[in-house]
């Protein structure tokens, strides 16, 4: 089962444009990875930190605009046209921006690969980028990374827990 999903730093660029954000969604074939990698393991209704068991403390996916679930579709043009109109158009390589998925490397890293290689259909360069445990925890804790970061989401913990966490550092 799949409770994690790359989040981005919006503080530095590329990823402080949405469009760049949303685009990087695009090009995931959620359904495939489910398929194929998951063996339709995987829950691939898109949530946020909350898992599906937080009833009441999120709006489910259902219930979004049908703009916001466009994101969530896998169009890898309508991702091309969001990065073209971002700004990001291809290179003569082919590529439009390099960037780099930080992974916990006591973790399988094969989803990792796996993402980056949607992204590079789409002109996104991605370097994986294993980190031992401590310093995985530090870049997420500190939100010093670069790129992406690939990050427990969706799990189905007490709610109040990630309440407190909003509210408090300790959690970070």
């Amino acid at each position: 089962r799949s409770e994690a999903s790359h989040i981005f730093n919006i503080k530095k660029p590329p990823f402080d444009d949405v469009r760049v954000r949303r685009a990087v969604q695009m090009a995931l074939d959620l359904e495939t990875i489910n398929a194929t990698y998951f063996k339709y393991s995987a829950s691939i209704t898109p949530r946020g930190r909350l898992g599906l068991s937080g009833v009441g403390y999120y709006v489910p996916f259902d219930e979004s605009s049908d703009e916001l679930k466009r994101y969530y579709t896998y169009d890898p043009e309508g991702a091309e046209k969001l990065l073209d109109a971002a700004g990001y158009t291809r290179g003569a390589d082919g590529v439009r921006f390099k960037t780099t998925l930080n992974l916990n490397a006591t973790r399988d890293l094969s989803y990792g690969e796996l993402a980056a290689t949607y992204w590079a259909e789409i002109g996104v360069d991605v370097e994986i980028n294993p980190l031992d445990k401590a310093s995985f925890s530090a870049a997420r804790s500190n939100r010093t990374w670069e790129g992406l970061m690939w990050e427990p989401l969706g799990t189905n913990g007490n709610p109040m827990t990630y309440i407190r966490c909003a509210v408090h550092s300790s959690c970070r």
